[in-house]
C-alpha cells in the first residue's frame, strides 16, 4: 500500500509538543547560556580599546588674513582629505613605522608575544598590527578618529598616541598641503571593550533555546510512531476505533501493574474510552455479519491483551454473553490478569486433552467467560488451523454473542494468519509514541495477503496531558 497521504502540520500540536518538553528546553537554554558564560570568561581574551581624534585642516586657508573665518569650501576640502589621509596612514609602510615606535617602547619580545613574527622577514607581524588599529571619519566630518584595540590597555593608548605623533610628518611628506591637529591624548582604558559577557551569555542562551525548540519540532514533524488515532488511522488508511489513555491510580500516578482490567474504581476517562471504542467496533462488526474477532499488534508490549480484556468486560456490561479466548499460546497473559489456572485452556481443548466446558471459566460478577491459553504447545499454528479449531468455533458461536481472541503479535509470528480462515476479522492495537508506522504498514500488507478484514485501529496508552485538547465537560472523579 503506497503512502500518498499529505502530512498536515498542526501548529497547536507543535505548541503542545514544545510545552511537553519545556523542562528540557529550559535546561538546554540554561546549559548553553552557562557554557557561553564560562567560555567567554575563561577562553576569550579581554581586549581594551583606546581612541583619540584629530582635526583635518586645509592648511593654507587657516591664516590671519581671513580674520579667523572658515569658509564652507575649506570644510568640504577638509572632509575630502579625511578619506585620503585614512588610506595614507593605513599604508603598510606607516604601519611598519608605528610598529617600530612600539618596539622601541616595549621591546621586541613583548611585541612578538602580542602580534607575532612574520615568518619571512622575521620582524613584527605588520598585518596583525594593522588589524589592531582603525582610522575612520567621525560622523562623516573632518574629524579623523583613531582607535586601537589590543589585550594591553596601555599598549592600546600608546598606539593611538604614536599614530597621532607620526601622522603630521607623514602627511606633510606625502601630501604637502593640509595638516592634522590632535584634539587630545588617548587615555588608558580602565575596562575591557570585549568580550561582552552579558551579550555572549544571552546569545548562548538564545542559541540553546532555538536549537532545543528546533530539535523538538523536527522530531515531531519526523515522528514515525503512532500518535492520536485519527492521524495514525489516516496514514494507514484504517478506520479509527478509539484511543485508550494511560491508566492512572487513585492518586494520579501511573499504575505499576500494566495488567489492570476495568474495575469500579477505574477512572472515568479510561472507562469512557473503552465504551466509545466498543461502539465503533460494534458498528464496524455489523457490516461483517460476524461476532468474533482477533485483537493483535505489531509487537509485544503494545497493550493488545489489556485491550482485549477490557473490551470483553465492557461488552459483558452491555448484557451480552462474551467469551475471551487467550490465543497467545506462546506468551499467555489473560490467566494472570484474572488470577485463574492455566493448566486447561485452548491448547488442551484443541489437543483433545480437555473438554470445552472444563476449559472455560466464568469471571465472578461479570457476564463474560474466559478460556485461557492452556499449556504452551510445541506447534501453536497447527492447532489454530486444525479441524478441531473449526469444530470448537462452530459450537462456541452458537453459545456466545461475541468471541474475542487475544492473539500473539502478528508482526512477530503468523498465528493470526493461521486463524484467518476461521476468524477473518482483526483489530490492530498500537502503542502511543512507540509503535512505528512502517511496522504497521508491513503488518497490514501481511494481513491483506491472507484476506483478513482489518476492522480498525486502536491506539493504546495515550498520555492525555500531552494532547492538545481535553474534554473538560467530564470530571475524572465521576463514576458511572
Amino acid at each position: 500500500m503506497e503512502d500518498n497521504q499529505t502530512i498536515e502540520i498542526d501548529l497547536k500540536e507543535l505548541f503542545y509538543a514544545l510545552l511537553d518538553k519545556i523542562v528540557i528546553i529550559i535546561l538546554c537554554t540554561i546549559l548553553f547560556a552557562g557554557a557561553a558564560f564560562v567560555y567567554t570568561k575563561v577562553f576569550i581574551p579581554k581586549t581594551y580599546t583606546a581612541s583619540l581624534s584629530m582635526f583635518v585642516k586645509n592648511y593654507h586657508k587657516y591664516d590671519t588674513e581671513d580674520n579667523g573665518q572658515i569658509e564652507l569650501s575649506d570644510i568640504n576640502a577638509s572632509q575630502e582629505l579625511v578619506n585620503a589621509y585614512i588610506e595614507i596612514l593605513t599604508d603598510e609602510s606607516v604601519i611598519d613605522l608605528l610598529a617600530e615606535h612600539m618596539d622601541e617602547k616595549y621591546g621586541e619580545n613583548y611585541m612578538e608575544n602580542i602580534f607575532g613574527i612574520n615568518p619571512v622577514s622575521g620582524e613584527i607581524n605588520t598585518p596583525a598590527v594593522k588589524e589592531c588599529i582603525k582610522l575612520s571619519s567621525k560622523n562623516e566630518t573632518e574629524v579623523l578618529s583613531v582607535t586601537a584595540t589590543t589585550t594591553d590597555p596601555e599598549l592600546s593608548a600608546n598606539m593611538c598616541n604614536s599614530m597621532a605623533d607620526i601622522a603630521p610628518d607623514v602627511l606633510k611628506r606625502v601630501v604637502g598641503a593640509g595638516s592634522v591637529e590632535r584634539i587630545g591624548d588617548a587615555k588608558v582604558p580602565t575596562a575591557p571593550s570585549a568580550p561582552s559577557v552579558s551579550k555572549n551569555t544571552a546569545l548562548g542562551g538564545m542559541g540553546g533555546l532555538v536549537l532545543s525548540c528546533g530539535i523538538v519540532i523536527l522530531c515531531k514533524l519526523l515522528n514515525n510512531t503512532a500518535e492520536n488515532v485519527e492521524k495514525t488511522a489516516v496514514r494507514l488508511n484504517l478506520a479509527p476505533l478509539g484511543e485508550i489513555p494511560v491508566y492512572k491510580g487513585t492518586k494520579g500516578k501511573s499504575a505499576k501493574d500494566a495488567r489492570l482490567t476495568l474495575l469500579d474504581t477505574t477512572d472515568f476517562l479510561t472507562t469512557e474510552a473503552y465504551k466509545s471504542m466498543l461502539s465503533n467496533l460494534i458498528f464496524t462488526l455489523g457490516a461483517t455479519r460476524s461476532k468474533s474477532f482477533i485483537i493483535t499488534s505489531a509487537f509485544s508490549g503494545e497493550g493488545k491483551s489489556i485491550t482485549a480484556a477490557n473490551l470483553a468486560i465492557t461488552l459483558a456490561r452491555n448484557n451480552t454473553k462474551v467469551l475471551l479466548i487467550d490465543g497467545d499460546m506462546r506468551k499467555p497473559t489473560q490467566h494472570k490478569m484474572f488470577n485463574i489456572q492455566n493448566s486447561k485452556g485452548l491448547s488442551t481443548v484443541l489437543s483433545g486433552i480437555s473438554t470445552i466446558e472444563e476449559s472455560i471459566f466464568k469471571i465472578e460478577n461479570e457476564n463474560f467467560y474466559l478460556m485461557p491459553s492452556g499449556e504452551i504447545p510445541p506447534n501453536p499454528q497447527a492447532l489454530l488451523s486444525s479441524k478441531n479449531m473449526e469444530d470448537m468455533l462452530a459450537k462456541l458461536n452458537d453459545e456466545y454473542d461475541y468471541i474475542i481472541f487475544d492473539m500473539s503479535p502478528a508482526g512477530i509470528v503468523s498465528d493470526c494468519m493461521a486463524l484467518a480462515k476461521l476468524v477473518p476479522n482483526v483489530v490492530l492495537v498500537a502503542k502511543y509514541g512507540k509503535t512505528r508506522i512502517n511496522a504497521l504498514k508491513k503488518l497490514i500488507v501481511s494481513l491483506n495477503f491472507v484476506d483478513i478484514n482489518i476492522l480498525g485501529l486502536a491506539v493504546n496508552k495515550v498520555e492525555t496531558e500531552k494532547k492538545p485538547y481535553k474534554n473538560y465537560y467530564y470530571s475524572e472523579n465521576y463514576s458511572s
